[in-house]
């Protein structure tokens, strides 16, 4: 039935022919059916009308059983663990659709099931936005769900290894600029003079060692005798 939907729409057909295009693709029973009902079919489809082809169709070749299971099915549908909302939403309209419920339930009740289908932590918040409609709903639950992806990208971009190894760097970096402003600084204390190469460096002061002169040669400037220095003569001293 899509498919024809597609290859009207693409192709462009008339309604009025779309009723005759479809007879070629019937056969068997289905075939003989259409022949002794032509003049009962309106056109292939048309929205809210009673004498669709496509509607007499389905209702003719579908059986109470196969009715039964793709109202189960829709009943129990619900969104898969990593299913993306885009992807849940088109089971649950594909679903909705084979069950013929679309047009029984109410907009409030079909956004109640579609919500009851989605994940907690999107239908949560999908359902305190009060959505009117399905459309509303799907919209939301979308939104909910980029924001979700949004923070768990934050998340794993801080949790990844690659960042992990940034961080420890950067610890590692800081403890050994600590380490290196702890050695440059020196208690008084514990400071010790520098230590001289040997150049430049004056005797330390051993006290008076020296030799005595020998005075026996020596004349005193103040009597002009031998033997001692004038600060020991004991002459008077001359002008």
């Amino acid at each position: 039935m899509k498919r024809f939907d597609a290859a009207c729409l693409t192709n462009n057909w008339r309604p009025n022919r779309q009723k005759d295009i479809a007879r070629s693709f019937l056969n068997g029973s289905a075939f003989q059916w259409f022949d002794e009902n032509y003049n009962g079919f309106g056109q292939w489809y048309t929205n809210g009308a009673n004498n669709n082809l496509r509607d007499l169709l389905i209702a003719k070749y579908t059986t109470i059983a196969m009715k039964n299971k793709w109202q189960i099915e829709y009943r129990n549908i619900r969104q898969g663990p990593t299913e993306m909302v885009d992807a849940y939403a088109a089971r649950f309209r594909k679903a909705i659709s084979k069950a013929e419920m679309g047009n029984l339930l109410p907009a409030q009740m079909q956004v109640m099931d579609f919500v009851a289908g989605l994940r907690s932590e999107l239908a949560i918040i999908t359902n305190g936005s009060n959505p009117a409609d399905l459309d509303k709903a799907e919209e939301t639950a979308k939104n909910v769900e980029n924001a979700s992806l949004i923070n768990k990208n934050v998340i794993a971009a801080a949790t990844s290894p690659a960042t992990a190894e940034v961080k420890e760097l950067k610890a590692q970096i800081l403890e050994l600029k600590a380490e290196i402003k702890e050695a440059k600084y020196v208690p008084r204390e514990d400071r010790k003079a520098p230590q001289n190469n040997g150049r430049n460096r004056k005797p330390p002061y051993r006290g008076s060692n020296r030799k005595p002169a020998d005075k026996r040669n020596l004349e005193c400037f103040n009597c002009r005798k031998k033997g001692h220095f004038k600060s020991e003569c004991r002459a008077k001293l001359k002008d």
